[in-house]
C-alpha cells in the first residue's frame, strides 16, 4: 500500500510540472511561484490519500496536512498576488488566480479519478458597488463530503492593498472542521466610518442533512489593531430543503435565518431567526426572533433567561422566570401545539396552548404583539375565557 500510494505521490508531484510551461517567465509578483509550488505539492499529498482508509468523518494524517498546507499556501497565493496588484478590475484577478490553479485539475488518470480533491481551489473576486476599495476574495478547497472556504477582504490604502480580513478555519481532524456553504456580507460603514464583515457557514458531514451553523462578525484589522471577532455564534441546523442559511449586514444591524429543529417533533424544523444591533464593538441579540406567535412561544421556551427575559411582560418577570425553567426543564423539551387561539381584548393578542409529551401537561402561553416586536404576557395551566376566538394554528405552520 505504501508503495502504490509513494507512485502515485510521486507521479502526480511530478505531473504539477505540467504547469511549469506556465512559469517559464517568472511571475512578475515576488512570492507567486513560491505559493504556486507549495499548493501543487500539497495537491499531490491530498490525491494520493487512499479512499476509506479512516472511518467518516475522521480525516487521515496525510488528509488533515495536505488541508492545512493547501491553506495556507492559498494565503500565500492571494498575499503575493495583492502584493502588487493595481487598477485591475476584480474579474481580471478572478480570471488570472484560477488560470494559476487550473493546471491542478489536469487529468491524472485512473489513479485519482474517484479523489474527493482532484479538482484545484477555487477563487471568486468581488469589488462591492458601494465599496470600491475593497476587494474580497474566497478560494474554495474541494475536500470529503463538502468544502472548506477562506475569505480575504483587502482595502485599497494610500495605492496599496493592504488585507484587512482574513478568515479561515483552525486546524481539523474531521471534515466537519472545514467552512462549508460559506458566505459572507461587507456591511456599510456607520456614522463612525466602522464597518465589519459577517461570514458564515456549515459543519460538512457525509451522512445527514442536520449539522451545526455557525456565524461570526468581524472587525477589519486597522494600521492600530488587529481584527477582532465581535460576536462568534452556532446552532443546530437542518438544510434538508436546501436552505443553507441566509444573511444580512446593515451598519447598525445583522442577521443569519435557518432551519432548525421545533419543540414539537410533529413540525420537524422551523426557521430560527438571529438579529444583532451592532453599536461600536458591542453586539446584542434583538428582535425580531421568530416570525410567528408559535414560533415565538417556541423561541421563549428553548432560549436561555437572558435573552428570553428581554420578550417578556416586564411587570410578571418574576413569575414568568420560574414558568420558563419549569416548561425549559434540564432536557430537550417536547411539547405539541394544539391550538392558537385569538383573544377580545386586543387583535394582537393570541393565546398558544401545547401539550408537555412527557407528562401530557397543557400549557397556555399569551402572546402580544407581532413579529418586530413580540412579548410573553402570562402562563397558565388553564385557558384564559377571553382567548377563545378562531384557532390560527394553521395559517401559523412553517412554509
Amino acid at each position: 500500500m505504501r508503495a502504490r500510494v509513494f507512485r502515485v505521490w510521486a507521479a502526480l508531484v511530478l505531473g504539477a510540472a505540467s504547469w511549469q510551461p506556465l512559469q517559464v517567465q517568472a511571475h512578475e509578483c515576488a512570492g507567486v511561484d513560491a505559493a504556486l509550488a507549495a499548493l501543487a505539492t500539497a495537491h499531490a499529498q491530498l490525491v494520493a490519500v487512499p479512499e476509506g482508509e479512516y472511518p467518516d468523518p475522521f480525516l487521515t494524517p496525510p488528509a488533515q496536512h495536505g488541508i492545512d498546507a493547501s491553506r495556507a499556501a492559498i494565503a500565500h497565493l492571494v498575499g503575493a498576488r495583492m502584493a502588487c496588484a493595481g487598477n485591475e478590475t476584480a474579474g481580471a484577478l478572478q480570471d488570472e488566480l484560477r488560470r494559476l490553479v487550473q493546471p491542478l485539475g489536469t487529468d491524472c488518470g485512473e489513479s485519482c479519478a474517484a479523489s474527493a480533491y482532484k479538482s484545484p481551489p477555487t477563487f471568486d473576486v468581488v469589488q462591492p458597488d458601494a465599496r470600491p476599495e475593497l476587494l474580497a476574495i474566497v478560494a474554495q478547497l474541494p475536500i470529503e463530503c463538502g468544502s472548506d472556504a477562506s475569505l480575504f477582504v483587502y482595502a485599497r490604502e494610500r495605492d496599496a492593498w493592504r488585507e484587512r480580513v482574513r478568515w479561515q478555519s483552525e486546524p481539523y481532524d474531521k471534515v466537519s472542521g472545514a467552512l462549508e456553504a460559506f458566505d459572507y456580507r461587507i456591511a456599510p460603514s456607520d456614522a463612525q466610518g466602522n464597518w465589519y464583515v459577517l461570514v458564515k457557514d456549515f459543519m460538512p458531514w457525509c451522512s445527514s442533512t442536520w449539522t451545526t451553523i455557525r456565524y461570526a462578525a468581524l472587525r477589519p484589522a486597522s494600521e492600530q489593531a488587529p481584527q477582532k471577532v465581535l460576536l462568534r455564534g452556532d446552532a443546530s441546523m437542518w438544510w434538508g430543503s436546501d436552505d443553507v442559511g441566509r444573511i444580512r449586514a446593515d451598519a447598525a444591524a445583522f442577521e443569519v435565518r435557518f432551519h432548525s429543529y421545533s419543540i414539537d417533533l410533529g413540525v420537524h424544523n422551523r426557521e430560527w431567526i438571529r438579529r444583532y444591533a451592532i453599536h461600536g464593538d458591542t453586539v446584542r441579540r434583538v428582535q425580531p426572533v421568530a416570525n410567528t406567535a408559535r414560533d415565538f412561544a417556541d423561541e421563549w421556551v428553548v432560549s436561555a433567561w437572558t435573552q428570553a427575559s428581554a420578550w417578556t411582560e416586564p411587570k410578571q418577570r418574576t413569575e414568568l422566570q420560574k414558568w420558563h425553567e419549569r416548561l425549559r426543564g434540564k432536557d430537550m423539551p417536547d411539547y405539541s401545539f394544539v391550538a392558537i387561539h385569538a383573544c377580545k381584548d386586543r387583535a394582537d393578542h393570541v393565546e398558544v396552548e401545547m401539550t408537555d409529551q412527557r407528562d401530557e401537561s397543557d400549557y397556555f402561553l399569551s402572546v402580544v404583539g407581532g413579529a418586530e416586536n413580540f412579548r410573553l404576557t402570562r402562563v397558565a395551566e388553564r385557558a384564559d375565557p377571553h382567548c377563545a376566538g378562531k384557532d390560527l394554528l394553521e395559517s401559523m405552520q412553517t412554509r
